[in-house]
């Protein structure tokens, strides 16, 4: 007879121990005394059997299919070191998996009790198995709870006031101390700074990563090199600004948060206003609006959208021309993609729009029009005292991100017909906590502007044009600085712009709904549209269910004021 060999461990704590060699072993050796012949060895590594993973994405998933689509018509015993190797499940979900096994002709052998279980299982190993798998249910069930209720008094701990670290696993550029205090490595700590600041200047994570590697800078962990994802990782940590997630993580299941992120665990590396400007680069680099090498072609894209079809507008560009001053210019120009590429749309035709907008055109235009709004004294920031009022605006504003989410976690509790008066109260303090946040957070806007002195409109107009002169500059790192900045700043303030067949004309939508403003593409002639845009959706994001449970609780409001006023 042929035997499979299937080896599991749950966790990486038991990989870096023996239990791959010790259950292979035994089971070689239960094999050979059997003369059976060893047909494949599956090793699931780190897999739990207790939520189900193994079956659900892992190799003994892959088995089973194998099984039921009768890859073995003569008939396999899959060999284990326990029964517990394949399930720790409830008993009745694991005996219906086993006994679907065992009528496809699989041949259940355990080295534990040389039992084996084949064909239409009697009474007594029905009880056998069950017995044996309410134990290991239960086994896991109970380490499960253990542990929960152990990081349950950890955060408790921690909501106490208490820093000392929970655990030794502590980010790359943290180390933790023998008394439980956790410290920073300075050397690393300023790689991660250095990361942030490239990543505010409008610089790409690979070329981040590129830039380290050429200046052999060593890496945090046993890579030689660094990667983007490695770069991505530490952009994405809210530790950098000392902030720990508490979360739990069930045997075998992804981890979930719980509540809102406890501040000033981890020493910080980096401030809160630096970590709110790479976020916000990172945003406006996902529109794709990188462009070529440290070019920056196209400030405008993902912003772009063609009014014929709803395609977005993508940069074709001829390369560049010599005039006959001898000056040099890039023939780019901006295009419908769908109409590029033939897209059949729904409507069974191609979009008509073939107009290509002269991209010089249409940068200077829209500079024009908006540069000034769009540029303001952040964008000049310096160190000054404004710069730590920005610094603990923007602590105010992750905290103000972080009560949203709450709040809508709080909307999805309320079901559709229920009457939880708790889950109502949770929502309205936290509605209240962000209210005073908002006041404190136009508070300390204020006082940011009297701070940095709010300069002339003749003063404002020079720092433009010599950032526009920048964009033009010959040294390119002050040309690629330059139209970083313009690129961040502009994405912070159109929401979309809109390519027209007709005129052509672009029509820009402005995000604060100040106004919308329309030119032709040909000449970049503007005209202003100064009615306010129609922009109105203070809660963006929430299902329709959330919107249901917000009403409700306002309704109750409105009813509770009413009631307390006397009103009927």
């Amino acid at each position: 007879m042929e035997a499979i060999i299937y080896v599991r461990w749950s966790n990486d704590e038991q990989s870096k121990g023996h239990s791959q060699e010790r259950q292979l072993s035994m089971c070689r050796e239960h094999a050979r005394c059997r003369g059976w012949s060893i047909l494949d060895e599956v090793i699931e590594d780190g897999q739990s059997a207790f939520t189900g993973g193994h079956l659900k994405s892992g190799k003994l998933g892959n088995l089973q299919r194998d099984f039921e689509s009768d890859r073995y018509p003569d008939g396999i015993i899959l060999l284990v070191e326990r029964l517990d190797r394949l399930s720790r499940e409830a008993p009745g979900q694991f005996f219906l998996w086993l006994s679907a096994m065992t009528a496809k002709g699989v041949t259940i052998a355990t080295v534990d009790g040389a039992r084996t279980y084949s064909g239409t299982l009697d009474m007594p190993a029905i009880i056998e198995v069950i017995v044996k798998a309410s134990l290991a249910n239960e086994e896991s069930m109970a380490k499960s709870s253990r542990v929960a209720s152990a990081w349950a008094g950890k955060r408790a701990r921690l909501a106490a006031g208490d820093r000392r670290a929970l655990t030794t696993r502590v980010p790359a550029w943290l180390t933790v101390t023998d008394d439980r205090t956790i410290s920073v490595q300075p050397e690393r700590a300023a790689i991660v700074k250095r990361i942030f600041e490239e990543t505010v200047q409008g610089i790409g994570k690979h070329t981040i990563a590129r830039s380290l590697n050429q200046d052999r800078i060593p890496t945090f962990g046993r890579s030689t090199a660094w990667h983007a994802s490695y770069i991505q990782k530490i952009l994405s940590s809210p530790a950098v600004i000392g902030e720990f997630q508490p979360g739990v993580k069930p045997r075998g299941a992804q981890r979930q948060t719980v509540d809102l992120p406890i501040q000033n665990y981890y020493p910080a590396v980096i401030d809160a206003d630096l970590y709110a400007r790479a976020r916000i680069s990172m945003q406006s680099r996902s529109r794709k609006s990188q462009g070529r090498g440290r070019r920056i072609a196209n400030l405008f894209s993902g912003l772009g959208r063609c009014h014929t079809c709803e395609g977005k507008m993508t940069l074709r560009s001829k390369g560049m021309r010599i005039l006959a001053d001898g000056s040099t210019c890039y023939e780019d120009y901006l295009v419908c993609d769908n109409m590029q590429r033939g897209i059949i749309r729904e409507n069974g035709k191609k979009c008509p729009n073939n107009v290509k907008y002269n991209y010089a055109i249409i940068e200077n235009a829209v500079l024009d029009a908006i540069l000034e709004d769009a540029v303001d004294d952040t964008h000049f920031a310096d160190g000054s005292l404004a710069h730590q009022l920005s610094i603990e605006k923007a602590k105010l504003l992750l905290i103000l991100e972080r009560l949203e989410k709450k709040a809508k976690s709080t909307l999805d509790l309320l079901g559709e017909d229920d009457d939880d008066e708790y889950t109502k109260s949770v929502y309205r303090e936290v509605r209240s906590e962000q209210k005073t946040i908002r006041l404190e957070i136009d508070h300390l806007s204020e006082r940011i502007t009297e701070a940095k002195g709010r300069v002339s409109p003749e003063e404002h107009t020079a720092r433009i044009i010599s950032l526009r002169a920048a964009m033009l500059s010959n040294d390119e790192d002050e040309r690629f600085h330059a139209r970083s900045t313009v690129r961040i700043a502009i994405s912070e303030l159109i929401r979309e712009m809109r390519f027209h067949r007709k005129g052509p004309r672009v029509g820009l939508m402005l995000l604060n709904g100040a106004r919308n403003i329309t030119f032709t593409a040909d000449v970049g002639r503007m005209t202003l549209d100064i009615a306010p845009a129609e922009i109105n959706i203070p809660e963006p994001g929430l299902s329709d269910r959330q919107v249901r449970g917000r009403d409700r609780v306002l309704k109750s409001n409105l009813s509770r004021r009413r009631s307390e006023s006397g009103s009927i």
